[in-house]
């Protein structure tokens, strides 16, 4: 049989868009959403960070060039799911937030040289401001113990506000991220 051949400029669905490197950095904040696309998604790599049991969050912003990012006491909703070391389930959830909590109580994060954590966050319809733009995330862990055990949670957030999305900001909630790779790829309307 023969092989297809496919054009040079076949992108495929999911399109590079720009990477975030973190080296000592207090935050990594991903600029260039726009309405090219209606799912964007970062994928996160080998994140080490600074301080032990430190958890990770998440902010937004509206903005086209300053990016100040959202960080009103209602601003955001989340609900996270996982499995932990001490049981098979936990849950948390606030309905209003400064930011969101993709890490918190038990989801803790250890920075041990051998410790890491790795992410996807899918923003959706970011450019939609008719709705409250939905954000979904998935992430796989080593706690703070002495014995790092393996975590892996997921959740779904909102931010309170029907506008458009253009920036995102993520951070620990004490210390820095020593290591990590923040890729930014969007998904082709066609």
């Amino acid at each position: 049989g023969s092989v297809p051949v496919f054009a040079a400029d076949n992108k495929g669905a999911w399109e590079f868009v720009s990477t975030a490197v973190a080296s000592g950095s207090a935050n990594v904040s991903i600029t260039g959403i726009d309405s090219s696309a209606d799912t964007w998604v970062i994928n996160i790599e080998g994140v080490n960070v600074a301080t032990d049991a430190s958890y990770f969050r998440m902010r937004t912003s509206n903005d086209t060039s300053s990016h100040s990012y959202d960080s009103g006491s209602t601003d955001y909703a989340y609900r996270n799911f996982g499995l932990h070391s001490d049981a098979d389930y936990k849950q948390y959830d606030d309905d209003g937030d400064a930011e969101i909590e993709i890490g918190k109580d038990p989801f803790e994060h250890g920075n041990d040289a051998t410790n890491s954590f790795s992410a996807r966050v899918y923003i959706h319809a970011p450019s939609n401001t008719t709705y409250h733009t939905l954000i979904t995330y998935e992430m796989i862990s080593q706690n703070s113990a002495s014995t790092p055990a393996l975590q892996h949670y997921y959740g779904g957030a909102r931010r309170n506000a029907a506008e458009a999305i253009t920036a995102v900001q993520f951070y620990m909630s004490s210390g820095n991220f020593d290591t990590g790779r923040f890729t930014l790829l969007k998904c082709n309307h066609s």
